[in-house]
């Protein structure tokens, strides 16, 4: 018969030794796999909040936009006796465009 069945407390106890062996790993395989995931949702985070236009904002730029809350970018139409609106981070100016430039 087999070495369990004369003694089977010994195997018992060998076998929730292995089953708590298997849990633990287990469980730090899991931890670890959540704290890498957190680094990296950190990082993430640290990125979106680089580009935050926010953010932006609040390190002295402004943001410009036409009559109908539309950014103005580049390609923007703009002409003289255009309504604009300057968003700052605390504040928001409406202003006349006097003059266009190219550069």
């Amino acid at each position: 018969l087999s070495y369990g069945f004369h003694k089977p407390e010994v195997f018992f106890d060998q076998q929730k030794e292995k089953f708590n062996k298997f849990t633990n790993a287990l469980v730090n395989s899991a931890q670890s796999s959540v704290e890498k995931l957190q680094k990296k949702l950190e990082v993430e985070w640290e990125k979106l909040q680089v580009l935050n236009p926010k953010g932006i904002l609040e390190r002295g730029y402004s943001l410009a936009f036409d009559e109908d809350g539309q950014i103005i970018n580049t390609d923007s139409p703009l002409e003289k006796g255009t309504n604009i609106n300057i968003h700052f981070s605390n504040r928001i100016a409406n202003t006349t465009v006097n003059k266009v430039e190219k550069k």
